[in-house]
């Protein structure tokens, strides 16, 4: 079960837990603190070999020997918040450093991850000392003072439940990792890991074919030309459906601009398709696939220990939340009285933001003219107004990397109904309007 063992079940704690009940000589709980803070530091035994020899003596308080984390996270008569602030080095506890470490660590021949990267795993962590800070004098950073107030939390309560491992797996979720993570949640093993290589290939060209346009306008502007028209228009459509570059991916991108750049100054009149196919052998030589098979795994535990930091945030309590997403005239995702995100989704207090997001759709499907009927699209944009009971949303905004966009995530499984006069067209904004409550 991976738990960590020295010398075997702890005879001795089992011999003394039973004398002190015998005398009864207070609480054996306490006492087994004590003996706790004798073996483990000495290292004669292990937390696991000496809650052992506590469940032979029958003292037993719901403390677990089937999970290690769980088990380094319920040490009766202490309570987890008690653990993390007090006895924990860096507010982690075990399984947080190691995931820490391996996020951090440069030595190719050690543990180490891929994800969330070096930039992100800095953002997390100054997050995190940004808080720790206010919680030490509250009111010296009044800008984060009011997010967390915002988020119905303080400084010092969020230091209790959360670590700075938290706080990097939360970063990474709000930065390029989050549609890998859903699939890997959502998805059987063998479909996932198709997804995945799928998703990083589909990343790739999408770079590929903005570098090239970039490095062609450039090209093009030394002698006083600019992009055509229908490139130009392709540029701005990747710029509003964007794709963030993760770490993983790294070691591709030196070779692939470079690359981009000949292509583009070998002849840069010619049409960007031409180039796109050009860099297909250079595409093609790059190891993607191998890339995605070891994503996956890393990936789950990037998902466990996502879920766990927002498990351990407050919920959101009557709050009205938005997204801007699009509605397919065939789809059934949104054609029922009832919804329910069955993976993690982002939503915004923020209803501008939420309503530039469903328009960047307008304008980006098929429509046709049908006499009569009139214009006829293939699909529309949407904005669900959505308010939250206490139960699915967690704020993120003051852990995430784009806190302008004033992020609440929704945990998988949270629910929806439809209010009385929820669902309808707005013909001034031109999308529907979805307004439902969190049940």
């Amino acid at each position: 079960m991976g738990m960590p063992v020295v010398a075997g079940l702890s005879g001795t704690t089992a011999r003394m837990l039973s004398a002190f009940k015998w005398l009864q000589a207070g609480n054996p709980l306490d006492f087994r603190l004590a003996i706790m803070g004798w073996m483990l530091t000495s290292w004669d035994h292990s937390l696991y070999e000496i809650f052992r020899g506590s469940q032979i003596a029958g003292v037993t308080a719901g403390e677990t020997t089937a999970n290690v984390v769980d088990m380094y996270k319920n040490v009766p008569p202490l309570t987890a918040e008690e653990l993390r602030t007090k006895v924990c080095i860096d507010n982690m506890f075990p399984h947080e450093h190691i995931y820490m470490k391996q996020t951090q660590e440069s030595d190719k021949n050690k543990p180490q991850l891929m994800e969330p990267g070096s930039n992100i795993v800095s953002t997390g962590k100054q997050k995190y000392e940004a808080i720790k800070k206010e919680a030490a004098a509250p009111g010296t950073n009044v800008g984060l003072q009011k997010q967390l107030t915002d988020a119905g939390t303080t400084a010092t309560d969020v230091m209790k439940r959360l670590s700075p491992a938290h706080a990097v797996a939360i970063a990474g979720y709000t930065g390029g990792m989050h549609d890998l993570l859903n699939v890997v949640m959502t998805m059987p093993e063998v479909v996932a890991r198709r997804s995945i290589k799928s998703k990083l290939h589909s990343r790739i060209n999408y770079y590929i074919e903005s570098w090239l346009l970039d490095a062609k306008e450039f090209e093009l502007s030394k002698t006083g030309k600019s992009l055509p028209k229908e490139e130009q228009e392709r540029k701005q459509y990747l710029q509003e459906h964007y794709e963030e570059w993760i770490a993983s991916l790294d070691p591709f991108k030196k070779l692939l601009l470079d690359e981009a750049d000949k292509v583009v100054q070998t002849d840069p009149n010619q049409p960007i398709k031409a180039m796109i196919a050009a860099m297909k052998p250079t595409r093609d030589s790059l190891k993607i696939d191998e890339v995605g098979d070891k994503l996956y795994d890393e990936l789950k535990i990037h998902a466990n220990m996502t879920i766990e930091g927002l498990m351990n945030l407050p919920p959101v309590n009557n709050v009205t939340v938005y997204r801007g997403d699009w509605k397919a005239n065939t789809s059934w995702a949104y054609s029922s009285n009832n919804l329910t995100f069955n993976q993690f989704t982002s939503t915004s207090r923020d209803e501008k933001q939420a309503k530039d997001f469903a328009k960047r759709y307008a304008n980006s499907t098929v429509a046709l003219s049908i006499p009569l009927l009139g214009e006829i699209r293939s699909s529309y944009p949407i904005l669900l107004k959505m308010k939250l009971t206490g139960k699915g949303g967690r704020d993120i905004s003051y852990l995430s990397k784009f806190t302008s966009e004033k992020e609440i995530l929704l945990m998988p499984g949270t629910k929806f109904q439809t209010d009385a006069n929820g669902y309808r067209w707005d013909s001034k904004e031109k999308m529907y309007i979805w307004e439902m409550t969190e049940v």
